[in-house]
């Protein structure tokens, strides 16, 4: 009746609390469900291996998170837990190989004996955009110690810089070969400031002014062999400045490489007058 039912109510209010419930209750998982949840397991790190060749890391993400909740449901579970961390390997794996690749790639291209070509930098891109991709996988699964996009970025950087350091020590005049290659590498590089987050057309800029200033001196030393008539030594500086005019111009305005040939004939007609009035 009603009072029974109170009486039993106010005992069990009485009764203190287990206060290790674990000493006490053992949850467990029948041999069927062990096997359906090991058979989960490997259906996710099937599909994140998959994806990883698709570079499909939204749907690695959904994946990990859901291998990542049954280890962390299944704590004893060891055969769960290593597909999680089988998965994250081979993630990190498959990572470090798109890095190699690109590196390994780009390198070649600032050899000095080789050309850099538009194509080399987008494939390089795509890598890099690849990396991107999996920053949020790399953060919450993969740790620091995967490899990011901003290996990618550094290497790249690095390179560049190498390449501008030897750029500038070239010698124009019997150089030029060299330097309209290292040119055409810089002025590439620049062109994917925007995608690398980058600032190389500003090193570009540089080497374009140091290159600037070297000319004008030519055309100074220019004025100095022709007082001291040393015509042998001023004509290969006048080649020089006419093969700049003609193969220089995707890098240095037109107008100006042409007057700064054009200076020089004026100089050397000059000489030639004044000799002439000589005579």
């Amino acid at each position: 009746d009603e009072g029974q039912r109170i009486n039993l109510l106010r005992s069990l209010a009485g009764t203190a609390s287990i206060s290790n419930p674990r000493n006490y209750f053992t949850p467990f998982v029948t041999e069927k469900s062990q096997s359906l949840i090991q058979e989960q397991a490997n259906l996710h790190q099937n599909q994140i291996i998959g994806a990883s060749k698709r570079n499909n890391y939204e749907l690695i993400q959904y994946k990990l998170n859901e291998l990542k909740s049954l280890c962390d449901i299944l704590e004893t579970n060891e055969r769960v837990k290593r597909c999680y961390e089988e998965s994250i390997q081979s993630l990190k794996e498959t990572m470090k190989s798109i890095y190699n690749s690109a590196t390994a790639n780009l390198g070649k291209c600032f050899d000095q004996e080789n050309k850099l070509t538009q194509q080399d930098l987008q494939d390089y891109l795509d890598s890099y955009n690849i990396l991107r991709s999996s920053s949020s996988v790399r953060d919450k699964h993969l740790g620091h110690e995967a490899i990011s996009l901003d290996a990618l970025l550094l290497f790249l950087n690095s390179h560049v810089k190498q390449l501008i350091t030897r750029t500038l020590q070239l010698d124009f005049q019997s150089e030029s070969q060299i330097l309209l290659k290292n040119l055409d590498k810089m002025k590439l590089i620049s062109g994917f400031d925007s995608k690398f987050n980058a600032q190389n057309s500003l090193e570009y800029k540089k080497i374009q002014e140091h290159f600037e200033g070297e000319f004008e001196k030519d055309i100074q030393k220019n004025k100095s062999l022709l007082k001291e008539d040393r015509i042998s030594e001023s004509s290969k500086i006048m080649d020089q400045i006419k093969d700049a005019s003609l193969h220089f111009t995707s890098h240095f305005d037109e107008g100006w490489l042409t007057s700064q040939y054009q200076q020089l004939i004026q100089d050397f007609n000059k000489y030639f007058d004044n000799i002439y009035i000589i005579v």
